[in-house]
């Protein structure tokens, strides 16, 4: 346990919250263990093999009947408003797309990268 009081004399050159940092350095947890030669309780990193969101929605726009933003934004996650900002950064990237008319019976245009097979 750690126990600090103001009568402690100042030593010229160490703030105080250096000698609590040491204090807490020192001192061990309730087992009786050092806490400097404890095991971390973080979670262990999560793999990165996992496709970034931009590159799902690059495959999604190289498939050849392309795709709709609300479609997009449903396989995603996004909000509408978000993935039309991707779209926007896609092109500004320098990726070109094709704007394609509605499928039958929609009022949605479709979106995909040029020259994707037909």
């Amino acid at each position: 346990m750690l126990f600090l009081s103001r009568s402690a004399p100042r030593t010229p050159g160490k703030s105080s919250g250096l000698r609590v940092v040491e204090a807490l350095v020192a001192s061990s947890d309730l087992k009786g263990n050092p806490m400097t030669n404890r095991k971390s309780n973080r979670a262990t990193p999560k793999p990165k093999n996992k496709a970034s969101k931009a590159d799902q929605l690059k495959s999604f726009l190289a498939k050849p009947d392309g795709m709709t933003a609300e479609a997009l934004s449903i396989k995603l996650g996004w909000q509408t408003h978000t993935t039309r900002a991707a779209l926007t950064r896609l092109k500004q990237a320098g990726i070109e797309l094709e704007k394609l008319n509605p499928a039958e019976g929609s009022r949605q245009s479709r979106y995909r990268i040029a020259g994707a097979k037909k």
